[in-house]
């Protein structure tokens, strides 16, 4: 894998779906790295707590921090707002 610099390394990190297999798997390989600031994207809230309960316990033994936004596909202020 490539080195990631530092500095980036401190900046928020996206990513969508963060319930998903895929996407549970990027975080881990992102908290892995160093990545400090992860907001994952999820359909509903309490759901994705839930289902990521495992992920959140591992990104916290690691000093990640794990944000998780509401977006809906369909609604292009969900996004904007997912993003700020």
């Amino acid at each position: 894998m490539s080195s990631v610099p530092e500095d980036l390394k401190n900046e928020v990190i996206m990513i969508t779906g963060l319930s998903g297999y895929l996407a549970t798997e990027q975080c881990k390989v992102l908290a892995d790295q160093g990545f400090k600031h992860i907001r994952g994207t999820v359909r509903d809230i309490e759901r994705g707590k839930r289902l990521c309960k495992y992920l959140t316990a591992y990104c916290d033994n690691l000093g990640v921090t794990i944000d998780f936004v509401k977006a809906d596909l369909f609604n292009a202020d969900s996004w904007i707002t997912a993003v700020n």
